[in-house]
């Protein structure tokens, strides 16, 4: 499933071997800029069984995506073509 809601949600999901997850990021704009709340939620063994290592690497990875995001969005919108 994905879907998508201009300026207020983005989701997908994954499929690995022993697992799925559904990724979700939840978009609120407000005064100085854009709230961001990501969302994760995974099932399967091969998750349960890398759960100790997935964890905070999911959470050091969206952070870094997170910082990615307002990088660009502070150099503003692209050149015209």
């Amino acid at each position: 499933m994905i879907e998508y809601e201009p300026g207020q949600r983005i989701a997908w999901d994954a499929k690995v071997i022993g697992g799925r997850g559904h990724h979700g990021w939840v978009l609120k704009r407000q005064a100085g800029g854009t709230f961001v709340r990501t969302e994760e939620t995974q099932k399967g063994w091969g998750i349960q069984l890398a759960k100790p290592i997935l964890r905070p690497t999911m959470v050091r990875v969206h952070q870094r995506w997170l910082e990615g995001l307002s990088k660009v969005a502070a150099e503003g919108p692209p050149p015209a073509p």
